[in-house]
């Protein structure tokens, strides 16, 4: 389990991650992500390992989690407040290209560098197409900026997860159950539409 001690600094990681503050333009979610995504070298990758052991500290451990039959709780810093879901969701704008490489991949299992956020609560995801709209003008395919949007359906197996975070509990944006998958996770493409 998380020990006494750690908490404080386990809910910093947590407050750090879904806070919406920026630096120059920049949240520091975001600054973690492109460092992860680009793969950087040096003392900067050093701080964000240690930034990123303790954040993975909220790995929801599956052996215990609620589930259907289970009463039992998570030893880890993550303590979900609602059973184990079947799936999650996440809404993301992203290049054409990229859809069709979802396509290309059907059946395929892919890994992505970054974190990845997901949310168990229905609607979630469209929420936060509508609130991050890139800049530019919709086309006629509903593209803005050479993006589309799209709506990612995370379905878990029934043995559940070992690699992603629950962080509602400790969260700066209560109410979106963000189940986060850890950086360089592992995903099998079921269908695309």
């Amino acid at each position: 389990g998380v020990q006494t001690c750690a908490l404080p600094i386990l809910k910093l990681a947590v407050k750090a991650w879904t806070s919406d503050e920026e630096q120059e333009g920049l949240t520091f979610y975001s600054i973690i992500q492109d460092c992860l995504r680009h793969d950087v070298d040096g003392d900067l990758m050093e701080s964000i390992a240690k930034y990123c052991q303790t954040l993975n500290l909220f790995v929801v451990n599956t052996s215990v989690l609620q589930r259907p039959g289970n009463s039992s709780t998570p030893v880890s810093g993550a303590v979900p407040d609602a059973p184990w879901p079947t799936k999650t969701e996440r809404g993301a704008w992203i290049p054409r290209d990229e859809v069709d490489w979802f396509k290309e991949k059907l059946g395929e299992v892919y890994r992505y560098a970054g974190y990845l956020a997901t949310s168990s609560s229905p609607g979630t995801a469209k929420l936060l197409l509508q609130l991050c709209l890139p800049v530019g003008a919709a086309n006629d395919l509903g593209e803005i900026d050479g993006k589309l949007p799209v709506k990612f359906h995370f379905h878990f197996e029934d043995q559940g997860c070992n690699h992603v975070n629950y962080l509602e509990h400790l969260t700066m944006v209560p109410g979106e159950y963000e189940w986060l998958f850890q950086h360089y996770s592992c995903f099998k493409v079921r269908s695309v539409s």
